[in-house]
This record gives structure tokens, C-alpha cells and sequence, in this order.
């Protein structure tokens, strides 16, 4: 789950083709392709871009290119300035010589390796290929680690004082009530076992107790704390993000259109690489990088920000939003991609760069990214309403275009023309048919794959408030990797008429019931005045738990036969114990083995069972006095 070793640098690359081993681009490969050392004479040597012309930047004083550069050097990826600009004697506004290359797209989309010889229509078989097992032991290892790093406790009562060891089944049934906990909203972890009608949720309190969920969560870990790499920001996650990513590739190949966008996990507490974007709708939280299917929004690779540049690069004329860009496209270059780009990432060189790699690109231009100077000096006052101005080279088309503004973009693969749009205006019932650029249609169509995986994260949201970044993080990954198992399945199994929610509930129902449930396996003995129920049930039994606050009203019925005392069945202890109801009201703590069948109420046998079915306020009662004054006693 390392990433490839960085490729020595080599002069194979030359002014007409950008080359990578076997077609590949690897993590390293634009700092190889940006500048390198020649081994030979120890200088540093600029490299120039596939296709590139050879004409000579002018800046403001018509500067000529270095002769000393060498003819089989690219030059690295960034951004243009408006005094580093190609000249424009270099751009065409003739529509007719425009021929943008022509890649056929050779990749074969779809379902791959294990996902693709997978034969079955149970959700929850495509889940396990993402969170495998060998993931889920990962976790609990270091989870039942970190529980046992943690010093010792004074607290008579505390909760860790009673941790066992975790193990792949319990975790399968705790992210099981995880992935639930989405599909049935509440506001606060604990109220999933609150007993109050009419929210009370059984089934939580029936897979596993409420403790031992919360001791779970606290300790939950995803690596060692004593062999952390402190140069690394996202080590603490660094074994999953990277285990999940890989398997991400491994399964998937996406459609023609891809797009990179940017996901926002909610994040408020203090972290050093957290962001802040007004104009986001999560404004502030952990920023990723996230390259989706424009088709299915499938997540096919993803590289959180933590500050770093992705590559180590010694220079810093690269921006990083561009090092994003071609380490997110590892896997998928030489294919005949089409990459669609927001105005963050795209430039006039990037394109030229990642057309060199057979990646077509287009989307929205921001000022001084290598465009003409005639589209850079355009104002609303220079165009009429749905006006364009072109300009090409051998490689690259800019448009710029007035809608609402004046907007720009860069594409390698559209032809100029316009198309049909519908569009309402002011003062109009029914809406107006204009003409917009192709170009532009076409973007707001395929620019939507990670808005189409965030909007699917968002219905069922399970991610839950803590006070460590690192669990939310890795919920939110493993979120993602639930919204990727249900693409899969419906690509194996078209027919089927599974929404999202009947994916997840599907896959609830198999880890929470496949999975043993608290181990009831030795009968307890029957005894005096206490009747076993359990020794005869094949299927592991539970123990409702009533509300704490609020007696139940059929307590005082008169129905004695319905308030029998049973025992509570065994747990991880033979033999259980809760507080009895009636001590608790008179501020004393004492366990006991039983409880009602009808209240759900831990009581102990005698004067406490009598007085919480009798009296109405059973805590003025004394309790070291026996029996009230009666003349037959129970």
C-alpha cells in the first residue's frame, strides 16, 4: 500500500511526446517530468510540455528563451501569469483550423478484478470486498492496543475497567449499528438505546449494549501510537486511507467523463490543515481532493489536504492544486479520459501537459492561466448577450462567452459550435431557446461527479460528533466506501430495484444478525421463585432495558402472574447484574440478578418487588423496616 518508488530522471522525454513507462503515470512522475538533475553535468535542466509551441514566451520586455535550455526538456506544470503568457501570434481565431486530437477511449469501465467475477445479489457480498476483513483485524488490532496502552483506572465503576477484547465479528455488529444509526436520525448517540415510547429503537439494545458500544467508540483506533510518523499528518489514518484507496482502484474503472472537485469533512475543533471556504456549504473542515465517475459518482481516488504538497518537490514554482491533478489521474492515463475541471485547477498548460498523457481536458478558466490577451482584456461592455470570442493553437481552444458574465474556459476535445438552451428570462411565462457553446453544455453535465457522491453521503449520513478528528475521518471514508459497494452492486445487477437505503438496511440486517449476539450459552439454573426462560431458545435472547426516568404505568395493574421476577440472561459475565430500581430511588447502589417480565425492571426479590407494585411512591418507604403493616405479607 506504498506508493511506487519516484522514477530517475532520463532524457526520454522529448518536445513532441511526453512518455511514462508502460503508459503509466506514477505519483513521482511530474517531478521527473518538472525538473530534474542531469547526472552528466550537475546542472539543473527545464523541461518543456508535450506539444508545446516553440515560439518563445514574451513577457513585458520581450524577453527570448534561454538558449542554454536543452531541446529534450519539458517545462514544469504552472500557473500563467499575464507577463508570462504565450504570444499571440501563436492563437487562431479561424474556426476551420481547429482539429482537436481525436483519442479513442480503450479503457473498459465498469466492475473489475474480484468486483467483476463476483456473482450475487446480496448487498452486503460487495461491501466485504471494500471493508474486508483483513481491514476489520487491522482495526481491531490496534483498537484492542490503544485499550491496553491506557493506564489503569482508580474509578471503582468505570466502564474500561470491564474491556474485553474486540473481535472482527463484534466490530461487524458495532458498524452495523453504526450504518443504522443513519438511516434513523437522532440527535445524541445514547438516545438510540433510550427506552421511551415512541422512540424507543429495541433492536440497538437487542444486537448490543449501550456500555459496550460507547467503550468501543472511545477506544476505537487505526494504528500505533507508539511508531507514529510525525512527518506525516494523516499517520494516524495513513494504514486505512491508503488500504481503502487501493481497493478503490482495484475494483472499479470509470466511465469516459471523470471529474476533480472538492469534499468538505465538518470539522471545528483545532487542526493544523483545517480550511475555511465561505463559499462552500460546509465552510470549515478537513478539505480532500476527490477524482469521481461523472456517471455513477463513484469515488476512484481521493488525497485528503494536510498542507504538504503531494510529491516532494524542491521548488515551489509547481502549484499544488495542479500536483493534485496529476497524482489523482494515476491509473488513468493513456486511456482517452475526459477530465472536467473546475477554474481551481485548470490552465492553459496543465491542458497541454495532460494531453501529452492522452487525457482530454475542459473546464472553466480563471484570469492569467495562460489564455491569449485577447480573452484576458474581454469586459461585459466588449460582448453582446450570448456572444463568443475563440482562440486556438495546434492543441488548446479558449472560449469566452457572456451569460450572466463573461466566462471562459480551455478545452483539447470541443469543436466550436453551439447548441439548444432553454432558459427563462425576466417578464417571459414559458423559457427562451438561445445558444450556448458546446463546451459549456457538456460541463454542466459531466462537471457532477463528486456532487453526485456528496449528495448520496448526505441522505443516509452516519458520521458521527467526536472529539477526535481521526474517527470522523475514517467514518467519512467508510461512508464513501458504502456509497461504492452500492455502485458496484447495481452494475452487477442492473435489474434490481435496491435504493441506497434498502442497500444499507440490507447490509444491517446481515452484520448484526449473521453474527452471534450476546453469548447466552450456558443455562442459568432455575431458582427460588425465579423462572428460566432461556435454557430452551436456540436463537441468544436479550434483556429490554426500561426507561430510567419514567416507571412504566402497568406497574401498579394488579396483575401479579405479569410481574414475575426472571433472571437477567447472561452477557460477557454468567452472571449479570443491575441496579435495582427501588435502592436507586433511595440513593443506595446495589445490584441485583432479576427483574420484572412485564416493567423490564431490575428489582430485588422481597420488599423491593412488593413496594414498586404496590405503592405509587415506593421511595418514601423505608426499606430496612421489612413489610409495611400488613396482616398477610407477600
Amino acid at each position: 500500500m506504498q506508493l511506487s518508488p519516484r522514477p530517475p530522471c532520463s532524457s526520454q522525454y522529448s518536445t513532441d511526446e511526453v512518455e511514462f513507462a508502460g503508459g503509466e503515470l506514477t505519483p513521482h512522475s511530474l517531478q521527473s517530468v518538472g525538473r530534474c538533475r542531469d547526472p552528466e553535468d550537475g546542472e539543473e535542466a527545464s523541461m518543456s510540455t508535450a506539444a508545446v509551441p516553440s515560439a518563445s514566451c514574451s513577457g513585458s520586455g520581450n524577453k527570448q528563451a534561454q538558449t542554454s535550455t536543452p531541446s529534450t526538456a519539458v517545462p514544469p506544470v504552472r500557473h500563467e501569469s499575464s507577463k508570462k503568457r504565450w504570444p499571440d501570434s501563436v492563437w487562431s481565431d479561424q474556426k476551420t483550423d481547429w482539429h482537436p486530437k481525436d483519442f479513442p477511449f480503450t479503457a473498459t469501465p465498469g466492475p473489475r478484478g474480484a468486483a467483476a467475477e463476483l456473482q450475487s445479489d446480496n448487498p452486503v457480498d460487495f461491501l466485504e470486498l471494500l471493508l474486508t476483513d483483513e481491514l476489520l483485524e487491522l482495526i481491531c488490532l490496534e483498537t484492542n492496543r490503544y485499550a491496553d496502552q491506557q493506564p489503569p483506572t482508580d474509578q471503582p465503576h468505570s466502564r474500561s475497567r470491564e474491556w474485553q477484547p474486540v473481535t472482527v465479528m463484534e466490530l461487524k455488529r458495532f458498524f452495523g449499528l453504526l450504518f443504522l444509526t443513519g438511516l434513523m436520525q437522532k440527535p445524541d448517540l445514547e438516545l438510540y438505546w433510550a427506552m421511551e415510547e415512541p422512540t424507543a429503537a429495541p433492536y440497538f439494545n437487542k444486537t448490543m449494549s449501550r456500555n459496550r458500544f460507547q467503550i468501543i467508540w472511545y477506544n476505537l483506533h487505526f494504528t500505533n501510537s507508539e511508531t507514529l510518523d510525525k512527518n506525516d499528518k494523516l499517520c494516524k489514518i495513513r494504514q486505512v486511507l491508503d488500504y481503502l484507496l487501493s481497493k478503490f482502484k482495484e475494483l472499479y474503472m470509470p466511465g469516459q467523463d471523470i471529474s476533480i472537485d472538492e469534499g468538505t469533512l465538518l470539522w471545528r475543533g483545532r487542526l493544523g490543515f483545517q480550511v475555511y471556504n465561505p463559499a462552500k456549504p460546509t465552510k470549515v473542515g478537513i478539505k480532500s481532493y476527490i477524482l469521481a465517475c461523472s456517471k455513477t459518482g463513484f469515488c476512484f481516488a481521493m488525497k485528503p489536504y494536510s498542507g504538504e504538497p503531494v510529491v516532494p518537490v524542491s521548488r515551489c514554482d509547481v502549484p499544488l492544486v495542479q500536483e493534485v491533478v496529476v497524482f489523482l489521474l494515476e491509473g488513468l492515463t493513456g486511456f482517452g479520459y475526459r477530465l472536467w475541471m473546475d477554474n481551481h485547477y485548470n490552465s492553459v498548460r496543465l491542458s497541454k501537459f495532460l494531453l501529452g498523457l492522452h487525457v482530454h481536458t475542459c473546464g472553466t478558466l480563471r484570469k492569467h492561466r495562460g489564455e491569449p490577451g485577447a480573452i484576458t482584456e474581454l469586459t461585459m461592455a466588449m460582448l453582446e448577450d450570448g456572444e463568443t470570442v475563440m482562440r486556438h493553437d495546434d492543441n488548446v481552444m479558449v472560449v469566452a462567452w457572456r451569460d450572466k458574465r463573461v466566462i471562459k474556459m480551455v478545452t483539447t476535445f470541443h469543436q466550436h459550435d453551439m447548441v439548444k438552451n432553454l432558459k427563462k428570462q425576466t417578464g417571459q411565462k414559458e423559457k427562451v431557446a438561445t445558444a450556448k457553446p458546446t463546451c459549456f453544455a457538456e460541463y454542466n453535465h459531466c462537471m457532477n461527479g463528486v456532487d453526485k457522491l456528496d449528495q448520496n453521503l448526505a441522505y443516509y449520513y452516519f458520521v458521527r460528533k467526536t472529539c477526535k478528528w481521526t474517527k470522523k475521518f475514517v467514518m467519512y471514508l467508510i461512508q464513501i466506501s458504502v456509497f461504492n459497494a452500492f455502485v458496484l452492486y447495481k452494475a452487477k445487477n442492473p435489474a434490481s430495484s435496491k435504493t441506497l437505503y434498502q442497500f444499507i438496511l440490507s447490509v444491517v440486517t446481515s452484520w448484526t444478525t449473521r453474527t452471534t449476539r450476546r453469548e447466552n450459552k450456558t443455562a442459568v439454573k432455575e431458582g427460588e421463585g425465579v423462572r428460566d426462560e432461556y435454557q430452551d431458545q436456540e436463537e441468544p435472547s436479550y434483556c429490554a432495558r426500561a426507561p430510567y426516568l419514567h416507571d412504566p404505568p402497568s406497574r401498579m395493574d394488579g396483575n401479579a402472574a405479569a410481574h414475575l421476577l426472571f433472571r437477567i440472561p447472561p452477557t460477557q459475565k454468567k452472571y449479570p447484574t443491575k441496579g435495582c430500581r427501588v435502592h436507586a430511588r433511595h440513593g443506595v447502589r446495589k445490584g441485583t440478578r432479576v427483574q420484572c417480565k412485564s416493567c423490564n425492571v431490575p428489582l430485588c426479590k422481597g420488599i423491593c418487588a412488593y413496594l414498586y407494585h404496590t405503592k405509587l411512591n415506593y421511595q418514601d418507604y423505608p426499606l430496612d423496616q421489612g413489610f409495611p403493616a400488613f396482616s398477610n405479607p407477600p
